[in-house]
């Protein structure tokens, strides 16, 4: 590959980052999160000052401070690195959900007996298959993010992503490399395993609502609050939310 074919593969991995529907850091999610922030802030700021004054609320969300900081740089260099290079790593390395999920299966056959396929209610075990893998997503994360905050070794790569200076979306990419495989590995064992053991009870491989391959559970968390979470904005969830939505 000479350096034209290397820079074709570089500008590819970033465009389909930015323009998939699918993406963790599509355009479409920045604009969706770029709106409910300006509204959130105009909010507040109404609910404090009887009115929501458009300068200041631009001044907030275009922050020079935080642009202009060497940790913003650093991340969009890691956002740089992450989309081009660590899926090509990290694929080689990491197990597929489909290896786990095959390996779920079988077990759970061998030890209760294959069930019948279930060949009616197609739509109903297509929206139940939908929120149980986003569920399983959701538990993977939390073990993940849980285990590198309690066991010494994995808070070494994981402390990367907290020497964050400043947040914004790209922040989101500011992790160490081991980081990212073992949250591969987490993520592929928690959505296999329940891949595998809805294959087992409805008797075949079941469906779930996808946009680009990606849960559409996760593409709407992803479009409203998934990249707030690593902002300026502070929007805060209270009572019972509060304990849910991180």
């Amino acid at each position: 590959m000479d350096i034209y074919d290397a820079l074709r593969f570089s500008v590819a991995r970033i465009s389909n980052e930015l323009f998939s529907a699918g993406s963790i850091f599509s355009a479409y999610s920045l604009a969706t999160t770029f709106l409910i922030a300006v509204c959130a802030l105009a909010y507040q700021r109404k609910m404090r000052r009887g009115r929501a004054n458009l300068r200041a609320i631009a001044r907030a969300v275009f922050d020079k401070r935080i642009l202009l900081t060497r940790s913003f740089a650093a991340d969009v260099n890691l956002f740089v690195l992450s989309v081009v290079l660590m899926p090509v790593v990290v694929g080689a390395l990491v197990i597929s959900t489909n290896a786990v999920a095959t390996v779920v299966s079988g077990a759970l056959n061998g030890l209760f007996g294959a069930r019948a396929p279930i060949a009616c209610c197609d739509l109903s075990i297509k929206v139940f298959s939908t929120v149980v893998l986003f569920l399983a997503y959701e538990i993977g994360y939390w073990v993940d993010h849980y285990l590198k905050h309690r066991i010494p070794f994995l808070w070494e790569f994981h402390k990367v992503h907290h020497t964050a200076e400043v947040l914004t979306p790209v922040t989101n990419f500011r992790n160490h490399p081991i980081d990212n495989i073992f949250f591969g590995y987490m993520l592929a064992t928690f959505i296999g395993a329940a891949s595998g053991a809805l294959a087992w009870v409805f008797g075949r491989t079941t469906e779930s609502f996808t946009v680009d391959g990606k849960n559409i559970l996760f593409i709407f968390f992803l479009w409203t609050i998934g990249h707030l979470q690593h902002s300026q904005f502070w929007i805060p969830f209270r009572g019972v939310l509060g304990n849910i939505i991180l």
